[in-house]
């Protein structure tokens, strides 16, 4: 499994985090899928300490950003199913 950019810390926090926030299951995926926390926030044009702080479990995306992290993660879980490997 890809996991660049991300300290084994991260990837044990991320582990143990509360899983109902959006933020954590994008981090989850993330780690999974290999993108770096750089290149989400690249794609929501946000910084790397918005994207860690989602991950953490420690905020949410902002309300006009909800649908947009949704979409992603939806397509992230599309990826992991057994259907579509």
């Amino acid at each position: 499994m890809a996991t660049r950019g991300y300290s084994k810390a991260i990837k044990e926090r991320i582990a143990t985090v509360d899983s109902t926030g959006l933020g954590v299951e994008l981090g989850r995926l993330c780690v999974l899928h290999g993108y770096s926390v750089v290149e989400v926030a690249e794609v929501f044009g946000v910084s790397r300490m918005t994207v860690y702080n989602w991950i953490l479990g420690r905020s949410e995306p902002s309300r006009h950003l909800l649908e947009k992290v949704q979409r992603l993660v939806d397509r992230l879980k599309q990826k992991t199913t057994p259907e579509n490997e």
